[in-house]
């Protein structure tokens, strides 16, 4: 049996499973806005990955938004510069390129996305250098972290992939 006639092809219909989205951007941002939801800017970097600017500790920071990545994490050079301690932890990391690396954790003031506060967080900080070297060698600024999985599930978040909007 030949592989390519045994999957019936209809470029008519939309797959089964997948929602039609609302006709407009604003149908959607109305429909979150009734329900609570504040829209957070997202910009595309030049790799073309999403980030936010927000603020840690009350100092201006910006976000790589990472689904893919289960925490949160923010990069180890920029802790000082937040006023923040870390404490090095047992556990390892792996993802965002590399395969095995220490995991520090500190406990931030404050943490905002946008002008979403979300409050005094504690946070896990690994080495992001490998991540900023990409990004700036593809003219995209550094990143101060790395918002994951954690911190979206907290805060019951919503991508607006079409809008640019968290």
């Amino acid at each position: 049996m030949n592989a390519s006639r045994s999957v019936k092809k209809s470029h008519s219909r939309e797959p089964r499973g997948l929602v039609r989205p609302p006709a407009s951007d604003r149908a959607l941002r109305s429909f979150l806005e009734v329900r609570g939801y504040v829209g957070v800017p997202l910009e595309r970097n030049a790799v073309g990955h999403f980030q936010m600017r927000g603020s840690m500790s009350g100092l201006p920071a910006l976000f790589l938004l990472d689904t893919g990545a289960s925490h949160t994490v923010l990069a180890c050079r920029r802790l000082a510069a937040f006023g923040l301690r870390q404490r090095k932890t047992a556990q390892k990391a792996g993802g965002l390129g590399t395969t095995v690396q220490a995991v520090f954790r500190a406990r931030a003031r404050s943490l905002a996305l946008g002008s979403v506060e979300i409050g005094p967080r504690t946070v896990n900080a690994i080495d992001l250098s490998h991540v900023n070297a990409a990004l700036t060698g593809h003219r995209s600024e550094a990143v101060d972290g790395v918002v994951g999985g954690d911190l979206l599930s907290a805060l019951a978040a919503v991508i607006d992939y079409t809008g640019g909007v968290l």
